[in-house]
């Protein structure tokens, strides 16, 4: 219906007198100009024929009521025909809830859908369709469909249910869901909702700062009095202080730390290991509990679910700290499994003389399964690229990967070696009485001939980077990615990772049957309408093993805007840059 403002213009012709008229011919009719004395069509005289000023005023009111009635039903019309579109609108919705408590997808998908054609503004159409499509297990129109939400609506809610998207393969997870979940989900509480996402979750630098620069005569002078307890003869003592919410632990070991006579520590000695009382003192936002999934985003690792005796527990590392969380089976931490014990670098040593060094902390992990790798031999070296000079300290890792080393303030080559793993050298800077953490390295197994990996890392931001392959193989076309994970025995992708960091590891079996050619795509901020500089900004690198090759070829990713990293080709065996970024 087109819609428009009704005009009504009525004409008064005022005459010689004063009057208001038209002069009319009597005999053929016709209209003639008010000063005309005879009739200009057929010469016949013409008289006035007033209308008094009462009759006009008559006349106004009466056309004003006739537009103000033909107003009033335009209005009308128009409120009508909106309420039945609201209410087509809400009909197709409900047709589409009741499909999708009735567990009928398509018919879901349909009757949203023709719910959407009515109107396009309304965030909750493209959730519900969003919900149909991935219980059809249909992830490509859940990413279509909330990407177009996205872009159409802003809506804060539909930006949530991308991010577990892209962190859990999924628009749910076992704490923020949305809507009533009769097809099987779990619900949530509103209330809830906010509280478990990762916006509200951060670790608490304060107090890992505060733990890694105290020592017992550190910690005195900060909190007062101790109360000192012996735990275990003399060999043990807890610590603790009435503002800390932690325990100090000092265990004799190796060094003895603990001077049994005075009944404390013997001097400005850091902690053997420190049991924090409170979740939300390492993570705040976390309250008792936190998930598995949002462990890993916030540490940056992924780490396998250990038990002993007494209880479940996972390691993560920050700032140098080695972090231990009780847990459930899943990896999950709650009111029930809280145990939280901390060790920091140079535990049990005086914190003065260590003071003169610093720490170098990391893990190192399988390129193909993403676990970390234990027996791990890490050689130091004093300054850049220097692979045959003097080793000035060697470490293991740990069975999970991870190591500590402590070292003077300097530049460092690292020789990083494992029996059926390729050896490889990458950098470390160590500055005096601080921790540097996150030196992280993968490392390839040793690749049988005609074989290629390609291993890509990055930081903390953004969280989801994607590895694509794309090709041709014996006349065969091939795109490998999270969304298709393998083409024949030919390409394989081992290792998606979508909580920062990395590795994403694509294993080619053999690179002389076919054209290769691999790019990294921005998953987060692709498709978002905008330029984003995230992937440009991430630190990311791409590592390439070939068979036969001493060491990988290694790619940075251009500093600039653009969500595709076009990183190389490879045709006839021989690898081709390109190394470029492009929308």
């Amino acid at each position: 219906m087109t819609e428009g403002v009704l005009c009504l213009t009525v004409v008064f012709l005022k005459n010689k007198r004063g009057g208001y008229g038209l002069k009319i011919c009597n005999n053929c009719n016709n209209y003639n100009d008010d000063n005309e004395t005879q009739c200009v069509y057929c010469g016949m005289p013409l008289q006035v024929q007033p209308i008094r000023k009462k009759n006009h005023t008559k006349l106004i009111i009466i056309a004003t009521g006739v537009f103000v009635a033909l107003l009033c039903t335009i209005i009308g019309i128009i409120l009508v025909n909106r309420n039945l579109t609201s209410n087509k609108y809400e009909e197709k919705m409900k047709k589409g809830d009741r499909y999708l408590a009735e567990l009928d997808y398509d018919s879901a998908i349909t009757a949203y859908n023709e719910a959407l054609k009515i109107d396009k503004k309304n965030e909750k159409t493209y959730i519900k369709l969003a919900e149909a499509y991935q219980a059809t297990g249909d992830m490509d129109s859940v990413d279509r469909i909330l990407t177009l939400g996205y872009q159409t609506t802003g809506s804060k809610t539909i930006k949530r249910m991308i991010d577990n998207l892209v962190k859990y393969a999924s628009i749910f997870d076992s704490t923020y869901v949305i809507g009533d979940k009769t097809t099987g989900y779990k619900t949530v509480d509103k209330e809830d909702m906010d509280a478990a996402t990762l916006d509200d979750l951060t670790l608490n630098d304060a107090f890992f700062g505060d733990i890694l620069d105290k020592g017992y005569t550190d910690y005195n002078s900060t909190y007062g009095s101790a109360e000192v307890k012996f735990e275990n003869g003399s060999e043990v003592i807890s610590i603790s202080y009435k503002n800390l919410d932690a325990h100090l632990w000092y265990v004799n070991e190796d060094e003895q730390v603990i001077d049994s006579a005075a009944g404390e520590p013997a001097g400005n000695i850091r902690p053997s290991y420190i049991m924090v009382d409170k979740l939300d003192s390492i993570i705040r936002g976390a309250g008792d509990s936190i998930t598995y999934d949002n462990l890993c985003t916030l540490f940056g690792e992924n780490p396998k679910v250990k038990s002993d005796q007494s209880r479940n527990y996972e390691l993560f590392h920050y700032k140098g700290c080695a972090v231990y969380l009780g847990c459930t089976e899943s990896g999950d931490v709650n009111g029930q499994t809280t145990w939280i014990k901390v060790v920091v670098p140079g535990a049990g040593k005086n914190k003065d003389e260590v003071s003169a060094k610093g720490y170098v902390t990391g893990i190192i992990v399988d390129a193909v399964n993403g676990q970390g790798l234990g027996g791990v031999a890490l050689s130091f070296r004093e300054g850049r690229q220097n692979k045959s000079g003097d080793i000035v300290l060697t470490e293991y890792t740990d069975v999970d990967g991870s190591y500590t080393a402590e070292l003077e303030e300097n530049t460092y080559t690292v020789c990083a070696e494992l029996e059926n793993y390729q050896t490889e050298y990458f950098e470390v800077e160590v500055t005096k009485g601080n921790t540097t953490s996150d030196q992280n390295l993968t490392m390839s197994s040793i690749l049988a001939s005609g074989e290629a990996r390609i291993v890509l890392e990055w930081g903390a931001t953004p969280e989801d980077l994607d590895a694509h392959l794309t090709g041709n193989v014996g006349g065969d076309s091939f795109h490998v990615s999270f969304r298709n994970m393998s083409f024949g025995d030919i390409v394989n992708l081992d290792v998606d990772d979508r909580n920062g960091f990395g590795p994403e590891t694509i294993t080619i079996s053999d690179i002389s049957r076919g054209t290769f050619t691999y790019s990294v795509v921005d998953y987060i901020n692709q498709g978002m309408g905008f330029s984003s500089s995230a992937l440009g900004n991430s630190g990311a690198t791409v590592k390439v093993y070939i068979a036969g090759d001493d060491q990988p070829r290694i790619y940075e990713v251009p500093v600039g805007a653009g969500v595709i990293w076009n990183v190389f080709e490879i045709r006839n065996g021989e690898i081709i840059d390109i190394n470029d970024l492009a929308e």
